[in-house]
């Protein structure tokens, strides 16, 4: 077990794991390259890159340090015991690598996608990269499935409502021309 230290670092919504290099609880040379991690101790483990700091000023060998997306997020404070496990791919992997590869995802992989980045089991550009291939080509199913998965359990009603319109896309810039276009057809 480690003890939770708050670093006051931002890292644009990456939840970031800085553990000492002589750290006593895990053999850090055991770790080849830059890994996620798990960190337990709150309700439910967060998600995060390690990153591996010299200085004992930032982190001591029986601390592990949170960076403020991720301090946030575990809602643990400072001085609670916390343990950490390597994170194993998060399960919608290989449907990304297929929609990278251009292949038609179903509603399922979909769904699986959306709550993986949910609970911050990709990075940005993990994320990214799926945004990009999807931008790239997608099926009206898919459009559909992917708009299901982002909608989840939620519903809307709008019985008290005489008229209900909704100018939407999967796209493009907000507030741009179409925008005002649309806006005054709509008004008309």
């Amino acid at each position: 077990m480690l003890t939770l230290k708050h670093l006051p670092i931002s890292s644009f919504n990456e939840n970031i794991v800085y553990l000492h290099k002589d750290c006593v609880a895990y053999k850090l040379e055991d770790i080849k390259f830059m890994t996620k991690v798990e960190v337990h101790g709150g309700p439910k483990p967060i998600y995060a890159f390690l990153n591996i700091v010299n200085d004992e000023s930032l982190v001591t060998p029986n601390q592990l340090a949170l960076n403020n997306e991720a301090f946030e997020q575990i809602k643990l404070p400072e001085g609670t015991n916390v343990s950490i496990a390597l994170t194993p791919p998060p399960p919608s992997i290989n449907s990304i690598k297929r929609k990278i590869s251009g292949n038609i995802l179903n509603s399922n992989e979909y769904a699986t996608i959306v709550n993986d980045i949910t609970e911050r089991r990709y990075s940005n550009m993990d994320i990214a990269s799926f945004l990009v291939s999807s931008g790239a080509f997608m099926t009206p199913p898919e459009v559909l499935a992917l708009t299901e998965a982002l909608v989840g359990e939620q519903t809307i009603s709008w019985d008290n409502e005489g008229i209900v319109v909704d100018h939407h896309c999967l796209g493009g810039i907000p507030g741009n021309k179409t925008d005002i276009i649309i806006t005054a057809i709509v008004s008309a």
